[in-house]
């Protein structure tokens, strides 16, 4: 019989992955205590949640949502990254961080509905935020009126 902590726990994890663009899964074994504050400030500044819970209530949650092809990453304490509105965010701010902090080590992710590998969240924190492509864009259709 699950407590109500635990059920309660999964509504909302349930409640964030469906408003989710992104998540990003880390094992954060080996950082001390002011990395965990600097890299959750980090997190809050791009409007990314990190949330540290039991990979069981998570793949509770992740299955309720679409995300069944994860058993892989939920090895050992996880951390998750939540990214709602810039997809490429929970990507940049771990890898970032992860340059830093050796111990931080990514697991992989999800972006929508699709899993993601190792190489394939450092190929989305390489991205360009959607930003920078839009600037890119206009940069580009104007270029060719100035000139």
């Amino acid at each position: 019989m699950p407590s109500k902590q635990k059920f309660d726990a999964v509504a909302d994890l349930t409640e964030k992955l469906s408003r989710s663009k992104s998540v990003v899964v880390a094992d954060y074994r080996g950082l001390t205590v002011a990395q965990v504050n600097k890299l959750r400030k980090k997190m809050r500044e791009a409007n990314v949640d990190y949330e540290v819970v039991k990979n069981r209530l998570f793949k509770i949650a992740a299955s309720e949502n679409g995300f069944d092809q994860m058993d892989a990453m939920l090895k050992g304490p996880s951390a998750f990254a939540i990214g709602y509105e810039d997809p490429v965010s929970p990507a940049k701010v771990l890898s970032e961080f992860a340059k830093d902090a050796e111990k931080l080590q990514i697991k992989g992710g999800w972006l929508g509905t699709q899993s993601l590998s190792i190489n394939h969240v450092k190929d989305l924190a390489n991205m360009p935020s959607r930003e920078q492509l839009l600037a890119r864009m206009l940069g580009s259709l104007n270029s060719p009126i100035t000139k």
